[in-house]
């Protein structure tokens, strides 16, 4: 029966979707196998929290609380998940592929003695041996690749992507239980601090990972000032504006906004690329849109392969004219 451990990760004051849908991911290892699915909780004052994830049915909630994991750190972080996992013992650990996941997981695989799989898409056991195999993409997304853990590797650790699985939903009976679990750490032994928090998404804007709607902007928009059309029809339409990873780098936009494989990995219901070629480190991160539109001048871009619905056109005469008609039709 595979044992599977969760890293449960907080966003401002709640849970992070991507825990839930790590959650969604267990089940569908453990469903036939009568496996435990365990999560950790770290934080400071986070127990509230852990009642949310129980009632999507896992097996115990380990939280663990003091001041110095009120943000994350990789020292307080990895010694913590160290010994969670030790008392735990888990064949499969699942951590999101996030900006924490990036750094925590690698360095956790080396403290436990067991590997790692980085921005996995899907999962599949050998019941047999409770041995994962994972896919992941590579070649900037080009291609997916399956790999398989060792039969003597333990713990497997799989870092695994935003919306790749349907997350775990509250179930009307939970029949496991909330563990505390002190701890001891010294502030001496954490190297890092955080000094101040900034927000780069603008207040009352929804995150580029939440949206149902992104409106996204590339090179083709041809200088700075072009972006505001792409931010213009987000709000026509009810969407959030994203871009590709250059306009990010020549500071056209935030950062915050770059979608793509280095960036956002965003699954809407509907991706308008406005501008944007469809080189495929762009398009990595917005592949699994229900349904992407592509408007782009060149009939010969990329983007086209991808997109449901292309227009052929340039956006400096198009995006307006779209823009006016939302407004006349009060959408």
């Amino acid at each position: 029966m595979p044992n599977v451990f969760i890293l449960a990760e907080r966003r401002d004051e709640g849970l992070h979707p991507i825990s839930f849908e790590l959650i969604g991911a267990g089940r569908q290892l453990v469903q036939d196998q009568g496996g435990r699915i365990d999560v950790a909780l770290l934080g400071h004052e986070v127990g509230s929290l852990a009642e949310e994830l129980l009632a999507t049915g896992v097996t115990n909630v380990h939280v663990v609380e003091d001041p110095l994991l009120a943000d994350y750190t990789t020292d307080a972080y990895v010694s913590t998940m160290e010994r969670l996992i030790g008392l735990s013992n888990p064949e499969i650990v699942l951590i999101g592929q996030t900006s924490i996941g990036r750094d925590l997981a690698p360095r956790l695989a080396f403290r436990v003695k067991g590997a790692v799989a980085m921005d996995c898409l899907d999962l599949a056991l050998d019941t047999a041996t409770a041995t994962l195999m994972v896919t992941r993409p590579i070649y900037g997304g080009s291609i997916l690749a399956t790999y398989r853990f060792g039969q003597e590797t333990r713990p497997q650790i799989v870092t695994i992507r935003s919306k790749a699985f349907e997350p775990a939903e509250p179930l009307a009976e939970s029949g496991g239980r909330i563990t505390d679990h002190p701890v001891d750490l010294d502030s001496s032994e954490i190297r890092t601090k955080t000094l101040e928090r900034r927000s780069l998404v603008k207040a009352g804007e929804a995150r580029l990972e939440d949206a149902d709607i992104i409106v996204s902007g590339g090179w083709g928009l041809g200088k700075k000032e072009n972006y505001q059309v792409i931010e213009d029809l987000a709000r026509a339409i009810g969407g959030v504006p994203g871009a590709s990873r250059p306009i990010c780098d020549l500071e056209w936009t935030n950062s915050s906004r770059h979608i793509g494989l280095t960036g956002k990995i965003v699954a809407p219901n509907l991706y308008l690329a406005v501008a944007i070629s469809g080189a495929m480190h762009h398009v990595a991160g917005c592949a699994n849109a229900k349904v992407i539109v592509g408007i782009n001048i060149d009939p010969k871009a990329p983007i086209f392969k991808y997109a449901k619905y292309g227009v052929v056109g340039d956006f400096a005469e198009m995006v307006p004219a779209l823009i006016r008609e939302l407004e006349k039709s009060g959408a």
